[in-house]
């Protein structure tokens, strides 16, 4: 004796109305494929067209990829197909971008301090280099007073130049250029002596 014979059509679908109607956020389609599925599960199980198990059916095929049509589909099933996608990846480039970005501003600012540490050093170098002479009847003796004064203006602009982080390597490239010029110009003047 089938269980399906004992109930009549305004029953089941009284029975499958009660069904959807606890189903809170969401609607069943009414579409013979979801008549069908549902028929199935209840056949396929043994259960009789109760409301209790056309809500059981329904959960069931809920889980089923495509086995029910819903006109609005209920929270939880959206909640889970959205915990079921596939993770958003970022490339390992687009992941990594700040960090190399950042390191490699930090490399470009300590490759920039060390070009003007070795700049200054190269500048002290050459004020300190300076050894200007004069001729004098006794032949040539280096000139203590220029040596002095050409020093100490050189050192105040050095310093100058680091306390308003000037680019120390073209100040250095200046500076070397100025004291071949000095001795150029010493030199032609000793000529006219």
């Amino acid at each position: 004796m089938s269980t399906a014979t004992q109930y009549t059509m305004q029953q089941v679908l009284a029975a499958l109305g009660s069904a959807q109607e606890r189903i809170k956020s969401g609607k069943l389609a009414d579409t013979p494929a979801n008549g069908f599925a549902l028929s199935k599960y209840l056949t396929e199980n043994n259960l009789a067209p109760t409301a209790e198990n056309f809500y059981t059916a329904i959960n069931a095929l809920a889980n089923v990829p495509g086995s029910l049509t819903w006109a609005v589909r209920p929270a939880t099933l959206l909640a889970q197909e959205k915990n079921e996608r596939p993770a958003t990846h970022q490339s390992v480039e687009a992941a990594t971008k700040p960090f190399t970005d950042a390191k490699k501003a930090a490399e470009i600012a300590d490759a920039k301090t060390k070009a003007n540490e070795e700049s200054v050093k190269q500048a002290k170098s050459l004020i300190l280099g300076y050894i200007p002479v004069k001729s004098t009847p006794r032949g040539q003796v280096l000139d203590y007073a220029e040596q002095k004064q050409a020093q100490d203006e050189w050192t105040k602009a050095l310093n100058q130049a680091v306390e308003k982080k000037r680019n120390l390597q073209e100040w250095t490239k200046a500076l070397a250029a100025t004291i071949q010029k000095r001795y150029r110009d010493r030199e032609k003047a000793a000529e006219r002596i």
